[in-house]
C-alpha cells in the first residue's frame, strides 16, 4: 500500500524524534567542538589533528553536515556561533578562502557568516 501523505500522527511522531535527536546533538556539540578546536583531536577517531587548518576544516564540516531544515539550522547556528566567537577571535581564524569554499559546498539556503551582527 502506498500512502501519498503521512498522517498527522506519523508526522508528529517523526518531528518528535527529530527534535529529540537535535536536542541530544546540541547538548553534545560544545564538547565535540572543543575536542576539535582546543584539544586538536578528531572526536570520532581520536586521532590528532596536525594543525589549526585541519581543525578549522573539521569545524567547518560540522557547519556543513546538518540537513537544510529547522533542526539542521539549530545545529548550524550553534556551530556558527562557536566559529564566530572561539575561532575568529583566536590567532588562527578561518580564512576568507575557507569561508568562500564552505559556502560553495553548503546545502543550506543561508551562507556561513562569521561577522559580528
Amino acid at each position: 500500500i502506498l500512502v501519498d501523505e503521512a498522517s498527522p500522527s506519523v508526522r508528529t511522531f517523526s518531528d518528535s524524534l527529530a527534535n529529540r535527536e537535535v536536542q541530544k546533538r546540541l547538548e553534545d556539540l560544545p564538547i565535540t567542538l572543543d575536542r576539535i578546536w582546543i584539544f586538536g583531536e578528531n572526536p570520532w577517531t581520536g586521532e590528532p589533528l596536525p594543525d589549526h587548518a585541519a581543525r578549522r576544516t573539521l569545524l567547518l564540516d560540522q557547519w556543513l553536515w546538518p540537513a537544510d531544515n529547522e533542526q539542521g539550522n539549530q545545529v548550524r547556528s550553534a556551530v556558527e556561533d562557536y566559529l564566530r566567537y572561539m575561532v575568529q577571535d583566536s590567532e588562527h581564524p578561518c580564512t576568507t578562502e575557507e569561508i568562500v569554499a564552505t559556502n560553495a559546498r553548503r546545502q543550506s539556503e543561508s551562507p556561513l557568516d562569521l561577522g559580528r551582527n
